[in-house]
């Protein structure tokens, strides 16, 4: 499996509003997502890991901008390093010192509040969404296991049997906009 690396632009307030950035492809890597992330997130502001947001940069400053990472399925041929993408402009932009413990755990914090359950019915992670937080987590030097996440996104509530002799009506429905 080989990784694409994309630059995500939102400088445009309605991209912003929307949340449909530009995507500017910079090139591929031959290492697996996971192994890109590794090598990327120290040095790089990686902001969207296979779909999951990282918020490494201020959004109010810079409106977030950074690489996306994304899997490239195998047999398409591409060969590519770190060292290669550091030929594009864009890929350099995206580059900063590595994070003091302090930003990293900032960071940490804020990804967990943002997984946080706020409601009784909210859904848990899932196990394919877990390893991604637990993957972004421990390259950040605050590891969680898939199954500490889970139970982290699990609300105290979430098991107990609805008050109303176990028939789900509307209002016991989470409220989605």
């Amino acid at each position: 499996m080989a990784t694409l690396v994309e630059y995500l632009d939102q400088s445009d307030i309605l991209k912003t509003i929307s949340g449909n950035p530009d995507r500017t492809p910079i090139g591929y890597l031959t290492a697996n997502p996971e192994q890109a992330l590794r090598g990327l997130l120290p040095n790089f502001h990686v902001v969207d890991y296979l779909g999951i947001s990282i918020p490494s940069r201020s959004e109010a400053t810079n409106y977030n901008l950074g690489l996306r990472i994304s899997p490239v399925p195998d047999g398409i041929g591409l060969i590519g390093t770190i060292e290669m993408l550091n030929q594009s402009d864009l890929f350099r932009s995206c580059k900063h010192e590595p994070f003091s413990d302090v930003q990293r755990k900032a960071l940490v914090e804020k990804m967990k509040a943002g997984i946080k359950p706020w409601q009784r019915h909210q859904e848990p992670l899932h196990n394919p969404q877990a390893e991604k937080y637990a993957l972004i987590f421990d390259a950040l030097g605050y590891p969680m296991s898939v199954d500490e996440l889970i139970k982290f996104t699990t609300h105290e509530n979430y098991y107990d049997p609805i008050p109303n002799g176990g028939i789900l009506m509307s209002e016991d429905l989470p409220k989605f906009p």
